[in-house]
């Protein structure tokens, strides 16, 4: 997760409180550094918010975020945030507010703890596969290595431990809405099963689009995006993991010999549905790549043609800046036709390629390089809960079907 943080001397502190019988107790502050007056630009209309409620998620090391699934949960209500402590944090006080958290009842573990700032009271754990997590304006941050650091620091406790004087050191409010999308014009919603081990890139039917969108609803509201404050946006982030200053390969070696990049978002297709409308045995998924690929006029790295035509937003990765967020309203990706068996432990299985991938529907999960995260189909679509207010463009999947 990529978190923009004040730079100072702070340094994670843990102290050990001794005895607290058969569990584990995580206590301490969140700490919001720089940009924490600005919520009270943000525009909310005429709903009334509680500002400023905190969030913390503590997730398993072993199955941390942004896809990982929270633990353990706790809120910190707008009333107990006050001035922090300047010489605790190595920084100045001003403009600096902190509150403080508890979170009980965890078992001997290794546990990565984040935070969430609600500023626009939009958060609703009750329908996480639209509403929880982060929003426009909203906050994110963790227990670092340290400030300079991207790193989330995992915590080993073994019951009874009690630690406090853990600090999360929350970031700048978010820039963009979540990345709500639908399946775009000239994308395709049914995908050919066939075996790409010799031309990854070479068969058009496993390319798509996904395209931005607003989303108008009595549980969110979520702004164009051509607007110009708090867009609905995907943002593009070429990542460099070696600090070399260059973006990295793709992590897939047919990828990377064809001159991609290592990108955020994550695309992530899960296998929800059989062919014959069953739900599968075992968990699959697979993954959609962001699509830039050489351009054989111009040598340099484009996204495929046509949705280069269609979103001249788009920056090519040689002019990026690594680990830096460009903003675009189309995504361009590309289905690598392989998936992998998800096993009991929470590894995975050996890659699926060819008639071995299961064949049915496979939702859709865009995971931004801020852990912001969308879904479809999601129950915004569902017209037994929401009756004329549901969205039939947040019920779109993908079908796998088999090879002719």
């Amino acid at each position: 997760m990529l978190l923009l943080l004040l730079s100072c001397a702070y340094e994670a502190p843990v102290v050990d409180y001794g005895d607290y019988p058969d569990t584990v107790v995580l206590s301490g502050d969140i700490v919001l550094t720089a940009g924490s007056g600005s919520i009270d630009t943000l525009d909310t209309g005429d709903v009334p918010i509680d500002r400023r409620v905190g969030h913390v998620l503590v997730y398993s090391a072993d199955d941390p975020p942004p896809t990982g699934e929270p633990v353990a949960f706790s809120t910190v209500p707008s009333s107990a945030w006050g001035a922090a402590s300047g010489p605790r944090l190595g920084t100045s006080a001003e403009g600096v507010v902190s509150a403080p958290w508890t979170i009980t009842g965890l078992e001997s573990g290794t546990y990565i703890v984040t935070a969430l700032v609600d500023n626009d009271g939009d958060f609703n754990p009750f329908f996480p596969d639209f509403a929880f997590g982060a929003s426009c304006g909203d906050q994110i941050g963790g227990y670092l290595l340290d400030a300079d650091s991207q790193e989330l620091l995992p915590i080993a406790v073994e019951a009874p431990d009690h630690l406090d004087g853990i600090s999360l050191l929350v970031s700048d409010p978010l820039p963009v809405e979540r990345p709500a999308f639908t399946l775009g014009a000239t994308g395709v919603d049914s995908l050919p099963h066939i075996d790409l081990e010799d031309n990854l890139f070479g068969v058009h039917d496993h390319e798509f689009d996904l395209d931005s969108t607003a989303i108008d609803h009595p549980m969110l509201s979520l702004n164009a995006p051509d607007d110009e404050v708090c867009p609905t946006r995907f943002t593009v982030v070429a990542k460099d993991l070696d600090g070399d200053g260059l973006a990295d390969p793709h992590s897939i070696e047919a990828a990377a010999s064809l001159g991609a990049v290592d990108m955020w978002p994550l695309v992530v297709m899960r296998h929800v549905l059989n062919e014959d409308g069953t739900a599968p045995e075992t968990e699959t998924i697979s993954q959609a790549l962001v699509d830039f690929r050489p351009n054989s006029d111009t040598g340099t790295a484009t996204p495929f043609q046509r949705s280069l035509e269609h979103a001249p937003e788009w920056v090519v990765p040689g002019a990026m800046v690594p680990n830096v967020p460009y903003q675009t309203s189309r995504l361009p990706l590309l289905w690598t036709g392989k998936a992998v068996p998800v096993l009991e432990d929470g590894s995975y299985g050996e890659e699926l390629s060819g008639e071995a991938v299961p064949t049915g529907t496979w939702d859709l999960v865009v995971i931004s390089h801020t852990g912001q995260t969308w879904v479809t189909p999601n129950s915004l679509s569902s017209e037994e809960i929401w009756g004329e207010a549901a969205l039939p463009s947040q019920a779109s999947v993908v079908e796998v079907l088999p090879s002719e």
